[in-house]
Parts: structure tokens; C-alpha cells; sequence
């Protein structure tokens, strides 16, 4: 309370209640437009929608590189001499955040043939049966399933010792991002660009731009 406080954003959640989702839909269409009116958000341009919003104002406020990074770690398979070790978070508890199966198949083999590949299939204990599908469909005795095998500050240090994550979109790419781990996170258009991906220099964010892009619905085809 004694310290000055210079700017408040507030990134709502998705409503778990009805009363919450009757609070979320007043601040959006009816408090947005007069604070807006009112100066609040005179630096917002007049295009810019209630959604948009607070993320225009994240980026204003806290120029953070939200795009395609260019300065991702391009080198990061320089050297053939050693064993790269690869986590993957190919499970979500919404299913329109999973990337085909098949897909990370293809990847997973493509890496494999390309450099010389650890790879560790994480996530809590409502993934593992799905990270055993996964491993059935490969013929590989370079992949492990470590899925519910940590804690959240295990999962942090484990990730600590990783070469590259490639995940859903989900925590273990925000744990990856506090040790500077390098991400590629594979996105939903369900909220805005810059909503949840994660922060860094090392961290890469891959999305179809959909046209149906920012229906905040819970799931989608």
C-alpha cells in the first residue's frame, strides 16, 4: 500500500461461473467504452476493439517481442558431436490445443534422422497414457515417457537441463521460460496474439491465422 503503483493491466481469465462470465461480459462492453470515453485509454487508437485492448496496452506499456522471433538460436544444432535432449508436451486438457498426433510423429522422426535425439515426453499424470500412445506409434529407444514423474519445481529443473522444448500450448512452456529454455510453442487463435505466449528471446510462437480466430470459445474443430 505505500508503494506507487503506475499501471494495472488485468488479463481476465476465461469464466468458470456464470456469475464470472456476467461480470466478464459487463467489463468488456459496458465499462470498456467509457473508460475509453472517460481518457483511461486515450493512447489506445479508436480502431482498436474492447478485445484488443489490454493487450495493445501490454505492448505499449512493455514493448515485448510478441512476434516470430528472429534472433531465436538458429545454431542450436551446430554440432553433431553430442546427444541433443528434446522435451515434448504433446497432451492439453483441451483438446483443441493438441496438435495431431500424427503430426508430432513426423516431427519426431524428422529430428531423429536429422541430429542425434533424446527425447522426453512430460506432463502431469493425466498425460502419461497419452505419451504411451505416442511411443507406440515409434519405433524409436531414444524416447522416454517421464510424464507425472515431477513436481512443479521439479518440472522446472528438469526442463533447466533441456535443449529445446516443443509443446502445446500449456505450463510447461512458461516453466521453460524461467530458465531460458528454448521454446517452440504451437498456438490456438482462441485469444489473441500475445495472450498467452510465452516471453523470451528463445521462445518461438506457431499459429494459424484462422479466420475464425478469437472466438474465446472452450473448444473448437
Amino acid at each position: 500500500r505505500d508503494q506507487h503503483i503506475d499501471l494495472i493491466i488485468y488479463l481476465p481469465f476465461s469464466p468458470a461461473t456464470l456469475i464470472g462470465g456476467l461480470k466478464k461480459y459487463a467489463l468488456t462492453f459496458f465499462m470498456f467504452p467509457l473508460i475509453k470515453k472517460i481518457g483511461f485509454f486515450s493512447k489506445i487508437p479508436a480502431s482498436v476493439s474492447q478485445y484488443e485492448a489490454p493487450y495493445f496496452a501490454l505492448k505499449r506499456y512493455f514493448p515485448i517481442p510478441f512476434e516470430f522471433h528472429s534472433n531465436y538460436n538458429s545454431k542450436l544444432f551446430d554440432s553433431t558431436d553430442r546427444i541433443f535432449n528434446i522435451a515434448l508436451y504433446v497432451n492439453s486438457q483441451l483438446d483443441m490445443k493438441i496438435w495431431p498426433l500424427e503430426n508430432y510423429i513426423q516431427l519426431i522422426m524428422l529430428l531423429n534422422n536429422a541430429v542425434q535425439c533424446q527425447f522426453h515426453l512430460i506432463g502431469g499424470h493425466g498425460d502419461y497414457e497419452y505419451n504411451q500412445n505416442l511411443i507406440e506409434h515409434l519405433d524409436l529407444p531414444n524416447i522416454k515417457n517421464v510424464a507425472g514423474n515431477f513436481s512443479i519445481s521439479g518440472s522446472i529443473e528438469f526442463l533447466d537441463g533441456m535443449d529445446l522444448l516443443i509443446a502445446n500450448d500449456g505450463s510447461p512452456v512458461h516453466m521453460a521460460t524461467l530458465v531460458n529454455t528454448p521454446i517452440v510453442s504451437l498456438m490456438t487463435y482462441k485469444e489473441p496474439l500475445g495472450a498467452w505466449d510465452p516471453i523470451g528471446n528463445n521462445a518461438v510462437s506457431i499459429r494459424a491465422n484462422v479466420d475464425c480466430k478469437e472466438c474465446y470459445l472452450r473448444n473448437c474443430d
